[in-house]
């Protein structure tokens, strides 16, 4: 009954399952759900909850990293408080390699279940041995593989990522014991080398449990699913609070400060009316039923309000600055609104949701990620391009010096030389552009189209506004049919150009 697979050009194989059986599956499950008093322990459960047989498909990574960090140094005054924060300055740090045996490098290859479930069932924390990987006959098809492997990557290199800050902060802060340590930065680089996938054999059952409120403000059932690994027995499943075991509790309590407030009223001498046998009864019954009903609505309702913080906490940080910046800051940036992007993908895909709707908003996360960096890029050639341009303008006035001498300047009555004027034409001038500061080809062309929809004459319904708009737009033309070509900017930048 052995076989193998080939998906995306690569061979993958079938971890062996040890649990066989449904019943071991369910066992674990209650155990999972008796740890505390208020779990429901079976009583999550019944008999006609189906257990169905998965294959949940793993991407395994191994990749060679480096990263460089920097940070801030507090400086202490002789009472401890910091009256200075030093900046240091980027060091390089340690490269290293991460291979498949490393839960970081153990990526989900679907999008069928929850990544926070998922996380219990990895193959490096279950600890199966990758040489020993056979298929059970008894077990149907595995689960598709619908993550493709540059997304996979990419979470690999998240995890890589948080795993080497947190050990980044805790090496700095034993090395500065004395001093406080703020604004820990990383860039942290990875190259992948290798990749396989394996499919992990695991039960799941899908089942309701308590109530929450809808958009509408009515109480329907809670949907959940719970996983349990069939190799390790490992459970993987959302906690709940037991609606029996607090309403008796919630009765018990209230029958037990009855009796107590009688008591301490008739010690202090206070004439207590005696509580009837109905009292008793009527009170606990009604906190009994409130005491249930919150075991069933609190917790998802908590659940929910957390998670509105969290994504409130996130778009308050979602402003990452604008492309007149230095490069390697918006870099930084783009690094730390991806990181924010994916925390809340993860938060916001917990509860059971449609899997496509899932893949779809990952999908998008990452594409529009990936579109940033080649904005990047493109800005990078363009501002290194300048850069040669400008050499070659200096090298070339340089040997023009060295063979005819320094060009001749004119003195104004102060004394003072005039500089030559870099927007002799008023082009720049014309687009809302300053010169004097490196302009891209981009936000030339972003500026031209703004002012086209601005300055366009059928935009203007009297006459005379129409007229000075129709000269500004006639300028903008011809101002953006120079500018727009490297050649005859280069040319115009220099001083070379002339109106026909």
């Amino acid at each position: 009954n052995s076989r193998k697979y080939t998906t995306v050009a690569e061979s993958f194989k079938i971890i062996p399952q040890i649990i066989s059986d449904e019943a071991r599956a369910r066992d674990n499950f209650v155990a999972f759900h008796s740890q505390k008093w208020l779990s429901p322990g079976k009583f999550v459960l019944s008999e006609e909850h189906a257990w169905e047989k998965v294959f949940v498909p793993f991407w395994l990574f191994r990749g060679t990293f480096r990263y460089d960090y920097s940070y801030r140094v507090g400086l202490k005054d002789d009472s401890g408080k910091i009256v200075e924060w030093k900046s240091m300055p980027w060091s390089e740090g340690a490269r290293f390699v991460a291979n498949e045996n490393e839960d970081a490098m153990q990526i989900c290859g679907t999008f069928q279940y929850r990544f926070d479930f998922i996380d219990t069932l990895k193959p490096g924390k279950v600890g199966v041995d990758m040489a020993v990987c056979e298929r059970p006959g008894d077990m149907a098809e595995p689960d598709a593989i619908d993550m493709k492997r540059s997304l996979a990557w990419n979470f690999a290199w998240r995890n890589v990522y948080a795993k080497e800050e947190r050990a980044l902060r805790a090496l700095l802060e034993q090395k500065h014991k004395n001093t406080s340590i703020d604004c820990v930065k990383l860039r942290l680089t990875g190259v992948p080398n290798f990749s396989k996938v394996v499919h992990l054999p695991a039960y799941i059952v899908r089942y309701t449990y308590g109530e929450k409120i809808n958009v509408h403000g009515e109480r329907i059932p809670s949907k959940f699913y719970a996983m349990v690994s069939a190799v390790s027995g490992r459970v993987a499943s959302n906690e709940h609070i037991s609606v029996k075991k607090s309403a008796v509790l919630g009765g018990i309590g209230a029958t037990l400060a009855m009796g107590v407030s009688t008591a301490m009223r008739s010690m202090l001498g206070y004439n207590a009316a005696a509580w009837s046998f109905f009292d008793y009864v009527f009170t606990s019954s009604g906190v009994a039923a409130a005491c249930a009903l919150l075991a069933q609505v609190l917790p998802e309702t908590i659940r929910q309000n957390k998670e509105y913080e969290l994504f409130s906490q996130f778009d308050e940080g979602f402003n990452f600055g604008n492309n007149e910046e230095h490069l390697q800051v918006l870099k930084d940036r783009e690094i730390e609104r991806m990181l924010k992007e994916w925390t809340r993908w993860e938060q916001g895909t917990k509860d059971p949701c449609d899997p496509e709707k899932r893949k779809l908003w990952a999908e998008n996360l990452w594409n529009a990620h990936r579109s940033r960096l080649e904005k990047m890029r493109i800005l990078d050639r363009e501002r290194e391009e300048a850069q040669k341009r400008r050499r070659a303008d200096s090298e070339r006035e340089m040997r023009r010096e060295a063979r005819w001498g320094p060009r001749k300047r004119s003195i104004d009555t102060e004394g003072m030389s005039h500089k030559r004027n870099l927007d002799y034409l008023g082009f720049y001038q014309v687009l809302g552009l300053d010169p004097s500061n490196f302009v891209t080809q981009h936000e030339i062309k972003q500026k031209f189209y703004k002012k086209v929809l601005r300055y366009h004459p059928d935009k203007h319904s009297c006459s005379e506004s129409k007229a000075e708009a129709k000269k500004v737009f006639q300028r903008l033309i011809r101002a953006y049919e120079v500018l727009k070509h490297p050649a005859t900017r280069k040319k115009y930048d220099a001083g070379e150009w002339n109106e026909p």
